[in-house]
């Protein structure tokens, strides 16, 4: 299997689904990492139309990541001068519905022991909160 490169605009095995409905940022993350992996956060976002247009016309670089562990907190734009193309997200009269991978701290070679929560948001809508414990 290759190894996709992040951040992406794909669905992935880990991807969560979204309930009938749904509307706004939906993630999931592993439970576990070592502190020498990888904290991938997978995810999707189900917007109406008039709420997409009024946040960019490219809704993957409006996402922001927040991070936390402890008193400790990161904060990042995962899709910050990524290109990105029309086919990356599913457009309909409704809305759109996009799907995201990134690692949510690319910076770091070693992650430090201990609980981290992990939301993103778009525009108003917030994610549910994650949590993954590095051994």
């Amino acid at each position: 299997m290759e190894e996709v490169r992040l951040p992406s605009t794909r669905a992935a095995q880990a991807t969560p689904s979204a309930p009938q409905g749904f509307t706004g940022v939906l993630i999931a993350a592993p439970g576990v990492v070592p502190s020498r992996g990888r904290m991938i956060v997978s995810g999707l976002y189900v917007l109406p139309e008039q709420e997409a247009a009024r946040i960019d016309e490219r809704l993957h670089r409006a996402l922001v990541s927040v991070v936390t562990v402890g008193e400790a907190f990161s904060v990042s734009n995962p899709f910050r001068g990524v290109l990105l193309f029309d086919d990356d997200e599913e457009r309909s009269a409704w809305g759109r519905r996009g799907y995201f991978q990134f690692d949510a701290l690319p910076e770091r070679r070693e992650l430090f022991p201990g609980d981290y929560y992990i939301t993103v948001s778009l525009g108003r809508w917030l994610s549910n909160v994650v949590r993954v414990l590095v051994r």
